[in-house]
């Protein structure tokens, strides 16, 4: 399943246009939460403050625009198509081996051709480009549904990558250590399934996927509850819009809230209590979460920790 290892540069001159285009793009995951579309034709977004869209003029308030239904046939995929980390690599990769991996694996045509729809949101530039365009944003997300592979073969796969990338000779050292992009990658590959799930569920009124009007919503609520699959807890006071949408994102939450090997299992209780407090009692399944689950393994807390320590970092930037 490996591709010839291309290379990677890493010196030092380089390094702190990598780090801000890093810092650029997981600003953009801070910003889903703030995100309120405004032009026609699902073309571009723009971002304000929740408490400026509260409070502003009928005149000022950003135009809504409707993302488009999903077609039948659909639309054809984007090509090239959206890649995880298309990112420089040797930001917080450090060793030669995780580097060799990570350049193997993004370029290995069974991994790309699963489209893991998880880490594009996580880890890809060009996806959070594209969501400025309903349209094509709409077009990769269908892209994340229609592989040639079965879910099945593909969540095998991720497996696979899951196993390997924790071997000492490729990123084991990376993860002890906690360089943010093998966690990031780990995650990604072992909550495969439970986001290949989420990203294709459709609004079953508006025929439209749930992500794209999430996006598209003039208010951030419903978009925190999909970064919360990050590791990300609610802000403070958020509550859902009660969508059929957040609903539905909620009980794929739940069928594996229960892993301790995913970070949704660290965050599920307050986003399900949220949920239910502003939605009610039927809105939101209550999980057992074991102990061992709710401690979650080292490495799934580290994930939610670093996180939220790059969101931290972020809006002191």
């Amino acid at each position: 399943m490996e591709l010839p290892v291309p290379e990677v540069e890493v010196e030092a001159e380089e390094r702190g246009s990598e780090i801000h285009a890093h810092r650029r793009q997981r600003r953009a995951h801070e910003e889903l939460a703030h995100r309120q579309a405004g032009t026609p034709t699902g073309t571009t977004t723009h971002t304000t403050s929740t408490s400026n869209f509260l409070t502003a003029s009928s005149a000022e308030l950003p135009k809504y625009t409707a993302p488009p239904s999903v077609p039948s046939p659909a639309l054809p995929v984007p090509t090239p198509f959206p890649a995880p980390f298309d990112i420089s690599l040797s930001f917080n990769v450090t060793t030669p081996s995780c580097i060799n991996f990570f350049n193997t694996f993004i370029q290995n045509v069974t991994f790309r051709a699963c489209r893991p729809f998880g880490m594009l949101m996580s880890s890809s530039q060009q996806f959070q480009a594209d969501q400025s365009n309903l349209t094509i944003l709409t077009a990769v997300v269908g892209g994340t549904c229609a592989t040639d592979m079965s879910p099945s073969d593909c969540g095998a796969v991720m497996d696979w990558h899951a196993e390997q990338i924790a071997l000492g000779g490729n990123c084991g050292q990376d993860l002890n250590a906690g360089a943010a992009l093998a966690v990031t990658a780990l995650e990604g590959f072992r909550s495969y399934r439970m986001m290949r799930t989420a990203g294709c569920l459709q609004n079953p009124v508006t025929n439209a996927y749930c992500y794209v009007e999430a996006v598209a919503s003039l208010l951030p609520n419903d978009l925190y509850f999909w970064v919360a699959s990050l590791g990300i807890p609610l802000p403070n006071a958020t509550a859902p819009t009660c969508s059929v949408c957040t609903q539905s994102l909620m009980n794929v939450y739940a069928q594996y809230a229960g892993q301790s090997g995913l970070v949704i299992s660290q965050v599920y209780t307050q986003v399900a209590e949220r949920a239910r407090e502003a939605c009610g009692a039927g809105y939101a399944s209550a999980v057992a979460i074991t102990s061992a689950s709710q401690r979650g393994t080292m490495l799934s807390a580290l994930v939610a920790a670093v996180f939220g320590a790059l969101a931290l970092l972020l809006q002191v930037l």
